[in-house]
């Protein structure tokens, strides 16, 4: 029987956890999945952090070894100016207002990541 319930918590675990991966939400049984707005949202975040990881691994890898890498960093640069001017334009197509809010704190810190590394 406790081999029943802990398998029964396991799964609903999984459940919850999977659900909040694919929505956004915790919750058992999703209600919505979200907007193509704030699923696009998503995305520039992601290309957003794998821009600024390669930034600062270039800037580590040229600290350490002395070698400079400018195509490198100057193009994670301009995804990161790519991702700035479609996040602005997404803003204003976004519905919800958590979204929007996301979308705000995402944008200012885009701006200050380039303000950092200009």
């Amino acid at each position: 029987m406790k081999k029943l319930v802990v398998l029964i918590l396991i799964g609903v675990a999984g459940l919850v956890g999977y659900n909040y991966y694919t929505t956004g939400k915790l919750s058992l049984i999703p209600s919505s999945s979200i907007s193509g707005a704030e699923q696009e949202l998503k995305q520039l975040e992601k290309v957003f952090r794998k821009a600024q990881n390669e930034i600062i691994q270039g800037s580590r890898a040229a600290s350490i070894t002395g070698l400079d890498t400018p195509t490198d960093v100057t193009g994670a640069m301009r995804e990161i100016e790519r991702v700035e001017k479609e996040l602005i334009s997404l803003k204003r197509r976004i519905a919800s207002e958590s979204a929007k809010a996301k979308a705000e704190r995402l944008l200012s810190e885009i701006k200050a990541f380039k303000r950092a590394h200009d």
